[in-house]
This record gives structure tokens, C-alpha cells and sequence, in this order.
């Protein structure tokens, strides 16, 4: 069975970064679940999307996303430009941490204004546990044990019962309030 992942990262999937980790991933024999597309999709409106809005608002992408990060065998942020990560982003790598998963972060995190300083906080204590690697820069015949070694790993994230509970909560609220403007794509 294929180790699973999916990618986060708004500004890497403009700068070409992100599809361009998606394309080796899958050619090196690795499920990606996220993003669906293998390019950025312009829309009617005339704007570009990581999913195509006629198909997926907001909402279901990041529910889908939700239940993949919770249901696959690592999660990888792709902050591939300047290192720049915005909630979303942080609030994906703390719900991976709440259910144990692997975490793949592609440079050293510098957060957006809009980034809660306690998911900053949490993803600051837990750093020995992530793995901070440019997947751009590694050959193939070093991404593909790369990838493998990180998948296997059983991080011990520290995380407190109040802390779950919030992160939970955070997610919830995140999805409710995407439903209040559905037509909204991602």
C-alpha cells in the first residue's frame, strides 16, 4: 500500500513549488491526496485556484483535508516562499500533531500577522519532532527514503487536554465559518 499524504501551501501553489513537490511524490510511487489538481485552475471570474471552485467551495476542501491529515501517513507544508506560513497552514500542522502524524515542513516557518500566537506557540515546543527539509533540493534517490523515513516515525507531541480540546474547537470554528460564505471557493 502507497504511503499517503497531502500538501498544504497557498503561495508555494503559486510559485509552481507545491505542484512541483505533488509531481515528484507521485512519480516516485507516493499518494497525494491534497491538492486534487496538478496546476492552478483559472476559474470563470478570471482568477486562479488550488481547487477548482466549480467543484469544491471552501468548506469541502478543508474538510476533506481535515479527515486527510487525520487519515494519511504524514502531512507536508510547503512554505517554499520566504518561509512565510498563514493560519491555515499552522492550525494543519497542529491537528496533525494532535493525532500523531509526521509533519514535513519545506523552510523555517515565518508566520503571517493573522496566525494565533498560541499555534505559534505549540508548533515552537513540538520543533524537535518536525522535519524541516527543502524537498525541491533533494534528488530523487534521496526524497524517496526521505519521504519513507519520515512516514514511519511515531512523533511524541506534547500537547495538554485544554490544548487538544482548543485545537479542536479551533478546526470547528474555522469550518463553521467557512459554511456561512459557501460560494467562497479556497
Amino acid at each position: 500500500m502507497p504511503i499517503t499524504t497531502q500538501i498544504i501551501g497557498k503561495t508555494s501553489a503559486v510559485k509552481g513549488g507545491f505542484y512541483r513537490i505533488k509531481q515528484r511524490l507521485e512519480l516516485l510511487g507516493f499518494r497525494v491526496q491534497h491538492p486534487t489538481s496538478d496546476s492552478l485552475i483559472k476559474a470563470s471570474d478570471g482568477k486562479q485556484y488550488i481547487y477548482n471552485p466549480d467543484l469544491w467551495r471552501d468548506y469541502d476542501t478543508a474538510l476533506d483535508m481535515a479527515e486527510a491529515i487525520r487519515a494519511n501517513d504524514l502531512h507536508i507544508v510547503s512554505n517554499d516562499v520566504g518561509g512565510l506560513m498563514g493560519n491555515q497552514a499552522a492550525l494543519s500542522i497542529v491537528f496533525a500533531m494532535l493525532h500523531n502524524k509526521p509533519v514535513v515542513i519545506t523552510h523555517k516557518p515565518y508566520y503571517r500577522k493573522n496566525v494565533d500566537s498560541r499555534l505559534i506557540e505549540l508548533i515552537n515546543r513540538n520543533q524537535k519532532h518536525l522535519n524541516f527539509q527543502n524537498l525541491l533540493k533533494l534528488s530523487n534517490s534521496d526524497l524517496k527514503p526521505f519521504v519513507e523515513q519520515v512516514a514511519v516515525q511515531q512523533p511524541k507531541y506534547r500537547l495538554s487536554r485544554q490544548e487538544k480540546t482548543w485545537v479542536k474547537r479551533c478546526i470547528r470554528d474555522l469550518l463553521r465559518e467557512m459554511l456561512k460564505n459557501p460560494g467562497v471557493p479556497y
